[in-house]
C-alpha cells in the first residue's frame, strides 16, 4: 500500500511538474509576444480596447482582418479607429476600439433610446438621426435613477424658438434660447434709439412669437450682407509636407445690417450703420496639411545596404538611419567618443549595451531598431528628434 501509495504520489508530483512548466512556457511565449519586434512581412499591432492594451504579431491587410484574426468581436454599434478598411502599414501600429453603450435623448417630451460610441455629444445627436439649429443647446444629464434610465447615458435637447422678426422693414427668421424681448436684442446686438418703437404682445418670447422695430421720422435701409468664412487648418504629422486636403468645405454665413440713411436732392449723401444682425453663421472650411517630414534621402552603398539588409531594417527607414548614422559616427563602426565612451556604428552609450560584438555593424544597427522602436516609436520618430535635438 505504501508503494502504490508513493507510486500515485510521484505520479501527481509529475503531472503537476509538467503543467506549471506548460504555464512557464505559456507565459514566456505571451511575454515574446508582446515584448519582442515584428518579424518581415508582420506588423507589430497594439489594440486598445476597454481600457486594455494588447500587443499582437500579425500580417493581416487591414484593421477589420487583425481584429478578426486576433478573435475580437464588435457589436454593430461600436466605432473603430482606423477604419476597418484601412490598410495596415508595416512597422509599429495602432488601433483603438470604442464600444457602444446605451444613451437615451430627451427632445423635448420625447425620450429616444440608441446605442453609440461617440463621447461627444454632437456625435451622439448624429448617431440617433437627430438634427440641431445652430441655436439647439445639448447637455449630458446626471441621474441616480438606475430604475429609470436603466444605467444609460443621458443626454438632454433644448429646442431654440424661432421667433419671426420685423426688422426696420425687413422680415427675419431668427431662432433664440432668449427668454424675454430684451433678452433676445442683447443676444442678437440690437440697440435701440429713442425714434424706434417696438411690436410685441408680451415681454415673455414664445415659439412662433413675431417682434417688430420700427424707426419713426428718419429713412432706414436694410441689407444682406455676406460673410467670409474662415479656413481652419488640421494638422496631420501623419501625411507629407505637401499634402492638403479639403475635409470639409466652408459655407459663407449671412447678415442684416441696417443703414439710417441721409439724402439730398434724392441722391444718397451718407449713410450710418444702426445695426446687424448674424441671421446665418460662416461655417469654416477645415483643410487637413501634412505636417510629415518626407525625409532624407538614403545614400546608396553596397556596404551600408548589405548591413542594413542583414539588421532586418525596414527599405522605407534607411534614409533616416543613413541621416542618424552619418551623424553619430559617419558608418565607422569601431568608432569611439573620446569624451562619453560612446561607441560604435551608432554611438551606444554605455558601450556595454551592444555586448562584445560593439564594433560589428549589423549588431549595432539591431541594437539601434529595437532601441529606436522602444524609445520614439520608429526610425522617423528618432530622426525628427535628432533634428531638433542633435542627439536621439
Amino acid at each position: 500500500m505504501r508503494v502504490r501509495r508513493g507510486g500515485e504520489l510521484w505520479f501527481g508530483v509529475g503531472i503537476l511538474a509538467l503543467f506549471v512548466l506548460a504555464i512557464a512556457s505559456r507565459s514566456s511565449f505571451a511575454q515574446a509576444e508582446i515584448t519582442g519586434g515584428a518579424s518581415a512581412g508582420e506588423s507589430l499591432i497594439t489594440i486598445f480596447d476597454r481600457g486594455e492594451k494588447r500587443i499582437i504579431r500579425s500580417s493581416a491587410g487591414t484593421v477589420g482582418e487583425a481584429l478578426s484574426l486576433a478573435g475580437i468581436d464588435l457589436d454593430s454599434s461600436d466605432s473603430v479607429e482606423p477604419s476597418l478598411a484601412e490598410k495596415i502599414e508595416a512597422g509599429q501600429f495602432y488601433i483603438n476600439i470604442y464600444r457602444a453603450r446605451p444613451v437615451i435623448i430627451s427632445d423635448g417630451g420625447e425620450r429616444i433610446k440608441i446605442m453609440s460610441a461617440s463621447s461627444s455629444a454632437t456625435e451622439i445627436i448624429k448617431d440617433a438621426g437627430l438634427t440641431l439649429s445652430e441655436r439647439d443647446i445639448v447637455a449630458f444629464m446626471h441621474s441616480d435613477d438606475v430604475a429609470q434610465n436603466g444605467g444609460s447615458l443621458e443626454l438632454s435637447i433644448t429646442r431654440a424658438k424661432n421667433i419671426q422678426f420685423s426688422y426696420y422693414g425687413a422680415k427675419l427668421t431668427l431662432q433664440t434660447q432668449a427668454r424675454t424681448v430684451n433678452d433676445l436684442f442683447e443676444e442678437q446686438g440690437v440697440e435701440l434709439a429713442d425714434a424706434d418703437s417696438i411690436i410685441f404682445r408680451d415681454d415673455l418670447l414664445s415659439d412662433g412669437d413675431t417682434v417688430e422695430i420700427w424707426r419713426n421720422g428718419t429713412e432706414v435701409v436694410t441689407e444682406t450682407e455676406t460673410i467670409e468664412f474662415k479656413v481652419e487648418k488640421i494638422l496631420d504629422y501623419d501625411r507629407d509636407k505637401g499634402y492638403e486636403e479639403v475635409q470639409e468645405l466652408g459655407e459663407n454665413g449671412a447678415k442684416t445690417v441696417s443703414y439710417e440713411v441721409e439724402m439730398v436732392n434724392g441722391k444718397e449723401v451718407g449713410r450710418r450703420k444702426i445695426n446687424e444682425i448674424v441671421t446665418r453663421q460662416p461655417k469654416s472650411q477645415k483643410v487637413v496639411v501634412g505636417m510629415k517630414s518626407l525625409g532624407p534621402k538614403y545614400a546608396s552603398s553596397a556596404e551600408k545596404t548589405n548591413w542594413l539588409k542583414a539588421a532586418g531594417i525596414p527599405e522605407e527607414d534607411w534614409g533616416y538611419v543613413d541621416y542618424i548614422v552619418t551623424k553619430e559616427s559617419t558608418w565607422r563602426p569601431d568608432a569611439v567618443n573620446k569624451t562619453s565612451g560612446a561607441c560604435g556604428l551608432v554611438q551606444a552609450l554605455p558601450c556595454s549595451k551592444l555586448g562584445a560584438n560593439w564594433s560589428d555593424p549589423v549588431v549595432a544597427l539591431k541594437w539601434q531598431y529595437q532601441y529606436v522602436s522602444d524609445r520614439y516609436g520608429g526610425y522617423r520618430q528618432a530622426y525628427e528628434f535628432w533634428v531638433k535635438h542633435k542627439w536621439y
